[in-house]
């Protein structure tokens, strides 16, 4: 384990083992904080963690109260669709811990003022949030906090570049998603602690960048550099000189 700045960097062999390390670090956090909200983002970094969290809280028989919001969706796809953020983090966390409480952004809303404020109308609620679960993508977004002149504070939708546009998530969707609806960098700022998950060789590139601990709005994720509280866990094909 490495210290750098405000950001613990935690290396290990395999996705494997960097999941089970992500899903203990998620438990302990629940353990801490029982009634906490969790922003989750999916995608193929998290996924394994969240079953390896959903089976240690199930195992343990401890019933957590624990709140869970998802971090963006890709606009233009319902909740139902197999290819939403909405459905994995329904069938990795939400339906597997029973949890009750949790909002879940809508990617077919009629209206994108109402699914805004609906969406700050539930993080005002709840927040702050807790724990906050990140990936970083492969042009450096958060989210869908895309880079360019500058970036938004708050949940918003956006356009989305062509690299997100190729995510694997929608790779075999017929209907191909051009915009993003997500919680702003404000809003991921303000959480208590961010869990940053890092995994495969095609991450290796912009983890260099990100390394130089560098601030600039054409590479998100280099923000994650002003919070006080960071955990980046990742296998050491993301990570430089590993």
């Amino acid at each position: 384990m490495a210290q750098q700045s405000d950001i613990t960097f935690q290396i290990f062999d395999d996705h494997e083992q960097m999941s089970m390390a992500a899903a203990n670090f998620m438990f302990q956090c629940v353990l801490d904080d029982p009634g906490m909200l969790l922003c989750a983002a999916s995608g193929n970094s998290p996924a394994q963690a969240y079953g390896y969290l959903a089976g240690r809280i199930a195992g343990s028989k401890w019933r957590s109260p624990i709140k869970v919001m998802t971090l963006d969706e890709w606009v233009g796809l319902p909740q139902e669709s197999r290819f939403s953020s909405a459905l994995q983090i329904n069938n990795q966390l939400i339906g597997p811990l029973g949890l009750k409480d949790c909002f879940l952004f809508r990617g077919d809303f009629k209206q994108e003022s109402e699914e805004i404020s609906r969406a700050e109308a539930y993080l005002g609620a709840h927040g702050p949030i807790g724990l906050c679960v990140l990936g970083i993508g492969t042009n450096g977004h958060l989210g869908f906090n895309e880079p360019g002149d500058d970036l938004q504070a708050g949940i918003h939708t956006i356009r989305l570049t062509e690299e997100s546009r190729g995510h694997t998530m929608v790779a075999e969707a017929s209907f191909k998603p051009e915009y993003g609806i997500t919680l702003g960098i404000r809003d991921i700022l303000q959480s208590k602690k961010i869990l940053l998950l890092v995994s495969g060789p095609h991450k290796r590139a912009i983890m260099e960048q990100f390394m130089t601990g560098r601030i600039n709005t054409h590479l998100p994720a280099s923000f994650l550099w002003l919070h006080p509280n960071v955990t980046c866990i990742c296998d050491k094909a993301a990570m430089p000189g590993e």
